[in-house]
């Protein structure tokens, strides 16, 4: 196995190597001793209730599975600082969304993704115990109680490192063992399925919230042309209305010309009479047209046609009364002579 220490000592990065040179990584890291070290006694029964209270709790309460699964591990490791550790979106560093114990303060912290132990463990790909970490990564110098042992497994999305489970002991006195690693195992197990349980709910909220925008950017766009109609309904109501009282006024006009053609004609009241009544009938027809935009404009249309078919036949009555009122001289004429 290829090791990373010398990898990174040799990448390049001069901030990687001026950290490095604080002490070598293999310095700290001591997971041999885990096999060597007398294993207490496993308690399956143990196991079994806190896998189902958290199998209980990832249906029930989702939201607070891995901090409930730091505090599982805190107490079945007998731990005095424990927490989850995942890999940002980007890969560059790891994020600590939950921690129990001494070091819950600095939930939301983190690490690099290119030097620290988290890095490590997904580098190896396998469970590593450090001890005194930091006596490389200085940037946890200030960071308090220092950690004596910090015990690490990291966990799997279909195939891929994620992120690590994690057990700390502050006291030199705490020395984790075998059965430990056994059980963070386990743990590390429950912390992958947590984990795409996670990264599906924040999925699915994703899409929930695109979803949401686009029925917003629709019903926007439904409002707007709603509104272009009524805009444009309101102006052909508008247009139309100025028709039907431009109508209304040559109707009128038309019935008191008609009038004058009454009172003028001689022996065609009978066609005066139909002519007046079909103009009567007219200002019925506009003063009760469907509220339907199309209905009005097939009455306004009807309407316009009809009155000039009146003005025309009005005209022919004319036409007539003149020829016979031209007729009636011309015999009135003769008859003096």
């Amino acid at each position: 196995m290829a090791d990373p220490d010398n990898q990174k000592r040799n990448s390049g990065n001069p901030t990687t190597e001026k950290l490095s040179s604080r002490v070598p990584l293999q310095s700290i890291l001591c997971t041999e001793e885990l096999v060597s070290r007398p294993p207490r006694s496993p308690d399956y029964e143990g196991d079994k209730k806190a896998l189902e209270a958290l199998g209980k709790a990832k249906v029930e309460s989702p939201d607070g599975i891995l901090q409930l699964l730091a505090e599982t591990t805190l107490q079945r490791l007998r731990a005095q600082s424990a927490g989850v550790s995942l890999l940002s979106d980007d890969g560059k560093s790891f994020y600590w969304p939950a921690i129990a114990g001494i070091w819950k303060p600095h939930i939301g912290g983190g690490t690099p993704r290119d030097f620290g132990p988290c890095g490590d463990v997904l580098d190896y790909n396998s469970p590593l115990l450090f001890r005194q970490f930091h006596r490389r990564y200085s940037y946890f110098q200030p960071v308090t109680p220092p950690v004596e042992e910090c015990l690490l497994v990291p966990f799997y999305d279909e195939g891929k490192a994620v992120g690590t489970i994690w057990a700390i002991a502050h006291e030199e006195s705490r020395k984790f063992d075998s059965e430990d690693l056994r059980q963070l195992i386990c743990l590390g197990k429950f912390a992958a399925s947590a984990y795409k349980l996670k990264t599906k709910r924040v999925e699915a909220q994703a899409q929930r919230a695109q979803t949401t925008k686009e029925r917003q950017i629709v019903q926007k766009k439904r409002e707007q042309v709603f509104d272009v109609r009524e805009q444009l309904v309101q102006k052909l109501g508008d247009r139309e209305q100025a028709e039907e009282e431009r109508l209304q006024d040559e109707i009128q006009q038309l019935q008191h010309e008609i009038l004058q053609l009454q009172t003028n004609s001689h022996g065609q009241q009978d066609q005066v009479n139909e002519l007046r009544r079909i103009a009567d009938e007219y200002v019925d027809v506009l003063s009760q047209l469907s509220e339907d935009t199309q209905t009005r404009k097939e009455n306004i249309q009807t309407i316009q046609e009809n009155v000039q078919r009146l003005r025309e036949d009005m005209q022919r009555q004319r036409e007539e009364w003149k020829n016979k009122q031209s007729e009636r001289k011309s015999k009135d004429q003769a008859s003096l002579h």
